[in-house]
């Protein structure tokens, strides 16, 4: 890890650390940002981005942020995550608004999921098994 990584894992645990315990782990060739096991912000390229809110895009570009778009195999992936600019560092008010946001966000959609559970997820069904009951309206 690099002295970029290093300051702006840092600077990301001081200012989120209202919002709980900041734990940081590898991923994505970066670094995910997570509280009480919710990722809600990534460290990609020194750079700090904040998970999407739904229906937010919007404040976002008034904001200044750009979305991730990462090239995977030479195309373009669109991340719903966006780069927290300089501008909102120098704003701790705002970014830890928009932090919270992004976590409460990450908790309902993983709360959804789990309730969501798939067939495949059930012992002894594959995805295979799976697609056919769906085929057969089950």
């Amino acid at each position: 890890m690099d002295a970029t990584y290093k300051l702006r894992i840092q600077q990301t645990k001081t200012l989120f650390s209202p919002l709980g315990e900041i734990k940081t782990r590898s991923q994505f060739g970066g670094y995910s940002v997570v509280v009480g096991g919710v990722m809600f912000a990534l460290i990609l390229e020194g750079k700090c981005w904040l998970r999407g809110i739904r229906g937010s895009e919007y404040r976002y570009h008034e904001l200044g942020m750009r979305k991730l778009i990462y090239t995977k195999r030479g195309i373009p992936v669109s991340f719903n995550y966006y780069h927290v600019s300089e501008t909102l560092w120098d704003a701790p008010a705002t970014l830890i608004k928009l932090g919270r946001q992004a976590l409460e966000e990450a908790c309902r959609e993983r709360q959804v999921r789990a309730s969501h559970q798939r067939l495949k997820d059930l012992p002894n069904i594959g995805q295979g098994i799976e697609r056919l009951l769906w085929k057969a309206g089950i």
